[in-house]
């Protein structure tokens, strides 16, 4: 495809492949932007079921994507949905088997992470001064190893295949 290309105040017309182009002009698709009228998105029901809808730009549409629950990508909304339950479920089992933590004292909290290069989870100990988002904090390591061994095939789909983009 031929182009013209201004730079600096010249211009020369250039060959440039529709490929090229795209990357130029056209935004990455994540799979949570909006899709075009008449499209299908999805949304995660209250079951946690993945569900196709027309989008008519109605109040219903709106709604949904108004409250992150569109998606123009049903491998997307399908793996949210898997981590969502996955984090409810950790978060529930943690609430039936440990302590309450105390954010404004000093006892110990512990949770866990990916660790790349070991590829595997890992449990950390918390600083009593820090929270991070959505993390599930324990009263004790072996809690939180405990966890780990309950959870260890949807936390290893989670750390290594569930997406939270399409593009990425």
């Amino acid at each position: 495809m031929k182009a013209t290309l201004t730079y600096e105040g010249k211009t020369v017309e250039v060959e440039i492949a529709e490929e090229e182009i795209r990357k130029i002009f056209e935004k990455p698709k994540t799979g949570w932007e909006r899709v075009k009228p008449g499209q299908y998105y999805c949304y995660i029901t209250g079951g946690g079921l993945v569900t196709a809808e027309e989008d008519e730009r109605d109040e219903s549409d709106d709604l949904y994507y108004d409250n992150v629950n569109y998606f123009a990508d049903r491998d997307l909304a399908a793996d949210q949905a898997c981590a969502i339950s996955l984090w409810l479920r950790i978060k529930r089992w943690a609430a039936e088997h440990c302590e309450p933590v105390d954010w404004e004292g000093r006892s110990d909290k512990y949770s866990f992470y990916w660790d790349y290069v070991a590829k595997r989870v890992c449990v950390s100990g918390v600083l009593f001064v820090c929270r991070t988002a959505f993390a599930v904090y324990f009263d004790t390591p072996d809690h939180a190893e405990q966890c780990i061994e309950e959870f260890q095939d949807d936390l290893l789909w989670y750390f290594t295949e569930c997406r939270d983009r399409m593009d990425g």
